[in-house]
């Protein structure tokens, strides 16, 4: 292969190209396969020989990295072993999965995970994360709570449930367990559920059962209500994010070749991030509510994608009604209810601050997941406030998200 050939089809194979599909273009360009010159397997043999950089091959991620940093000064690595990848991944302002990180580790001892937590906290300037949502792992789980003491733990829905259905073969226990752990009630309600579903499926001595209660606080609804979250619990971004990888990353890539390709997916993410920048801060977006103050307020600070949950939480207020208020000396509480639905009722607290108006629903919708319960929002429409007040709105929801925490980083 000349050195023109070898050029084209290494920059066919950083574009993401699979290695037995680039030979068909040789073929296009030169007139036919018979006047390329070499075979398929002279490519193949190209491949591995560039490929055998041996010990070298950190140091040749190393050197693209070093490269990399000079025109992303945001691009952070302290080393790479060619083993398993820890993707840091969360939710923007716009909804959207986003990578914060990677790492590239050895083995799965609990040391690694502290060193690997501890370069992430490094690298995000020693702010703590809020939450952290894994499958489960004891190792992972323990070094979070070395490095994250603070953050709140959760653990995927579907991890869970799907051990439930392995460890325990009872008939209707799957079932029986999923109300359990979706159910909307008080701690003690859910004790005594717990024992009712104990007794019922006679679990008394079961291991798996003991554990699974012993971290009820990281996965059942009435610990988690009110910890943020940002409205994660299954494993679909996580599934989908692995779709997305693997469009862009393919078994057998060396340490250098997998970090080239990890950027170019990394880069995907940012500008589908940019794009939706873009249409949130240009057009005016269409009143779809007849509440047009509160609703055009709304438009002016929440991103596009946030507004459309918006929307929903607004047209749900039409099913909310007011069964009694108590005033005490400090606010207001209201007692809301749903029509056609008499067991369904909420508190709202209303304190008027004079200049600032404050609201706390018993639903913690906006603890959970930082946007407007239905029942807060309708109890503003009924005292004719025209716009959400600054309790109810979450910055990292707002087109304004990135700006705000430029600011906090300074």
């Amino acid at each position: 292969m000349s050195e023109t050939d070898v050029a084209q089809m290494n920059t066919m194979r950083e574009l993401g190209i699979g290695t037995g599909k680039i030979f068909a273009p040789f073929a296009g360009q030169f007139g036919g396969y018979r006047y390329i010159g070499f075979s398929k397997k002279d490519m193949y043999n190209q491949i591995q020989k560039q490929r055998r950089i041996g010990n070298g091959d950190a140091e040749s991620a190393l050197q693209y990295l070093k490269e990399q940093c000079k025109s992303d000064c945001a691009m952070y690595w302290r080393h790479s072993v060619d083993e398993e990848v820890i993707v840091f991944s969360g939710v923007n302002h716009h909804k959207q999965t986003t990578i914060f990180a990677d790492a590239i580790v050895s083995n799965k001892t609990e040391e690694t995970y502290v060193w690997v937590l501890q370069n992430f906290l490094e690298a995000m300037n020693d702010k703590h994360p809020k939450c952290v949502i894994t499958d489960g792992d004891l190792t992972m789980r323990n070094a979070i709570q070395r490095v994250y003491p603070e953050a709140h733990h959760r653990l995927y829905a579907w991890h869970i449930c799907n051990n439930a259905g392995k460890n325990i073969k009872k008939k209707d226990f799957h079932k029986d367990f999923q109300k359990v752990m979706y159910a909307d009630v008080e701690v003690e309600d859910f004790q005594m559920m717990w024992e009712e579903l104990i007794v019922k499926h006679g679990l008394q001595n079961n291991g798996w059962a003991a554990q699974t209660y012993d971290c009820r606080s990281m996965w059942a609804r009435c610990f988690i209500r009110g910890k943020f979250f940002a409205g994660l619990h299954t494993t679909s971004r996580c599934e989908g994010l692995h779709s997305q990888m693997g469009r862009y990353i393919e078994g057998g890539h060396n340490v250098k070749e997998f970090l080239h390709h990890f950027q170019r997916c990394v880069s995907h993410i940012r500008n589908n991030e940019v794009v939706e920048d873009f249409k949130s801060s240009y057009g005016d977006e269409l009143l779809q509510t007849p509440y047009h103050s509160l609703e055009r307020h709304a438009a002016s600070i929440y991103t596009r994608v946030v507004l459309k949950e918006f929307h929903e939480t607004l047209l749900e207020t039409e099913k909310m009604k007011i069964i009694s208020t108590h005033q005490t000396s400090s606010h207001v509480i209201y007692k809301v209810g749903k029509h056609y639905n008499p067991n369904k009722k909420w508190h709202v607290s209303y304190y008027d601050r004079g200049s600032e108006v404050e609201l706390r629903c018993s639903c913690r919708r906006l603890e959970s997941f930082g946007m407007p319960c239905s029942h807060g929002v309708f109890v503003l429409l009924i005292l004719d406030i025209p716009q959400l007040p600054h309790c109810m709105i979450v910055d990292r929801w707002t087109k304004k998200a990135k700006a705000a925490q430029v600011v906090n980083l300074q």
